[in-house]
C-alpha cells in the first residue's frame, strides 16, 4: 500500500515525496515535466512534423547534425543507433564530443551546404554546443550568404542561445518546456524534433508513452478501488475484493496483450523479414521470422 501511494504521488507531482522543506520543494516541482511530457508533445507534433517534412520537401539538405553533450544527445545517438537511414529522409549525425580527430571526421563526411545543423542546450550556456555552434556557424558562413538557415536551436525559454540563435537568424528555435531536465528529454523537442527529422513517426511513439501511463493509471485505480472495498468489509468481503482486483487487472492486462498483437509483434516480423536480427530476450538466439510467428 505504501507503495502505490509513492507511485500516486510521484505522478501528481508530489515533491514532498523528496524533500520536506519549501525551497528544496519550489526547485523540485520545476523538474518534473517528464511526468506529463507525452501529452504537452502531441499538442505540438504537428508543428514538428511540419517543420521536418519542409527540410524534407526543400531536398536541400542530406544531414542532420545533432550537437549536444550528455541529456541533449542521448536521445538522438540512440535513435540514430536503432533506426538508421529513412528512405527519402536525411540522414541524422550526433556530434557530442569535443575531440578534434572526431570532430575531423565528421567534417569529411558533410556537405556544409547540405547539413541542416541542431544545436541543442537546455540551459544555453553549455560550453560544449556553444564551440560547436561558432565552429559550424563559422564554417558554413564561408561558403553560404545566409548560415543561419542551416541551423536550429533547441533549448529553453529565456537563455543566451534563443538570443544568439535570434541574432544569427536561425531557422528555426524550439522553446522546450523548462521544467524538464536534460536527462529525462527523450520525448520533449530534444528527441522528438531530430526523430521527426529522420523520419520517424513521432505521433505512434507519444501515443504509447501516453498509453502505458493510462494503463498504469488503470492498474493503479482498480487495485486501490477493491482494496478500499476490503479494508470497509469483513473477511470474506476481502475475498471478494482480492478476486475483483484480479478481475480489473487481468481485464487491463488483456488490453496491454491486444495492443502487443496488433502493432509490436507486426513491426518485429517486418524487421526480421528486412534482415533485422530480434533478440529473444531471454538469452537466447535471435528469433527468425518463421519463430516469431510460432511465438505469436
Amino acid at each position: 500500500a505504501q507503495q502505490s501511494d509513492l507511485s500516486r504521488r510521484i505522478w501528481h507531482k508530489d515533491a514532498a515525496v523528496w524533500k520536506a522543506d519549501e525551497v528544496h520543494q519550489k526547485i523540485i516541482r520545476n523538474s518534473l515535466g517528464w511526468l506529463s511530457v507525452p501529452g504537452k508533445m502531441i499538442a505540438v507534433a504537428d508543428e514538428i512534423n511540419a517543420f521536418a517534412e519542409q527540410i524534407r520537401g526543400s531536398g536541400n539538405f542530406k544531414h542532420v547534425m545533432l550537437c549536444g553533450m550528455g541529456g541533449s544527445s542521448l536521445c538522438p545517438e540512440v535513435l540514430r543507433q536503432t533506426f538508421g537511414v529513412q528512405e527519402s529522409y536525411p540522414e541524422l549525425l550526433v556530434l557530442d564530443s569535443t575531440d578534434p580527430d572526431v570532430l575531423a571526421n565528421f567534417r569529411t563526411q558533410i556537405d556544409l551546404d547540405r547539413c541542416l545543423f541542431m544545436i541543442a542546450s537546455k540551459s544555453g550556456t553549455t560550453t560544449e554546443p556553444l564551440v560547436f555552434y561558432k565552429y559550424w556557424y563559422d564554417q558554413v558562413r564561408q561558403t553560404k550568404g545566409n548560415p543561419g538557415d542551416s541551423f536550429v536551436a533547441i533549448t529553453d525559454p529565456g537563455t543566451r542561445m534563443v538570443e544568439m540563435a535570434t541574432a544569427d537568424q536561425f531557422r528555426h528555435i524550439f522553446l522546450n518546456p523548462p521544467d524538464i531536465g536534460g536527462r529525462y528529454s527523450a520525448l520533449s523537442y530534444f528527441g522528438l524534433v531530430p526523430a521527426a527529422l529522420m523520419g520517424l513517426d513521432i505521433k505512434k511513439l507519444l501515443a504509447r508513452a501516453k498509453g502505458y501511463y493510462q494503463t498504469k493509471s488503470k492498474l493503479y485505480r482498480a487495485a486501490k478501488e477493491s482494496v478500499d472495498t476490503a479494508l470497509k468489509q469483513d473477511a470474506r468481503g476481502l475475498d471478494d475484493a482480492l478476486t475483483a482486483m484480479r478481475a480489473g487487472m487481468a481485464e487491463v492486462m488483456s488490453e496491454l496483450l491486444m495492443l502487443a498483437e496488433r502493432e509490436l509483434v507486426p513491426e518485429l516480423l517486418d524487421q526480421a523479414a528486412d534482415g533485422v536480427a530480434i533478440d529473444a530476450g531471454d538469452g537466447g538466439a535471435p528469433v527468425t521470422r518463421t519463430a516469431a510467428r510460432r511465438k505469436c
